[in-house]
């Protein structure tokens, strides 16, 4: 196992963010919406963000994810509700069997339905966090919105 030492902080940005259209009240005061008072997610996300300043987020371990087991999911607060707003990242996949480089988020390779081995964030925080490892992330950035994608930003501590 490549993991010798819990990471103490890390800083990286959320992937994944929720796509398609939600439907918002005429008084939220949130644009730009269509004329059905449609709003793009991503778009919503970051103008609600904004608005309410979020500032924490919850780190939520998925193992029974169907993509990967070693996802962990991202919400954020928003009132008196939380929305997930995406997922901690993983950035390589590799067939052990092949060595064929794929998509992070399987669990076979497509070619010859060998193992694949994921290595990233949250294949390393997973790690811990299944062992008892506690961290808390806050939102130390938040982009997009308008005509940008939507991005947030997190520094991720361990809670000692």
């Amino acid at each position: 196992m490549p993991y010798t030492t819990p990471p103490e902080v890390i800083n990286t940005k959320v992937a994944g963010i929720a796509s398609g259209t939600t439907q918002i009240a005429a008084t939220s005061q949130i644009s730009p919406v269509d004329a059905n008072g449609r709003i793009p997610v991503r778009q919503y996300l970051a103008a609600l963000m904004r608005k309410l300043s979020v500032s924490s987020v919850r780190l939520v371990r998925e193992p029974t994810n169907e993509f990967d087991s070693d996802a962990i999911a991202v919400y954020a607060n928003l009132g008196a509700q939380s929305a997930k707003i995406g997922y901690i990242r993983n950035h390589i996949g590799k067939c052990v069997t092949c060595g064929r480089q794929v998509i992070p988020f399987v669990d076979t390779c497509p070619k010859c339905n060998g193992k694949v081995v994921r290595r990233g964030l949250a294949t390393e925080l997973s790690h811990w966090i299944d062992r008892g490892v506690r961290y808390r992330a806050r939102v130390i950035g938040i982009t997009g919105g308008g005509d940008r994608r939507f991005g947030v930003s997190l520094k991720i501590e361990r809670i000692t």
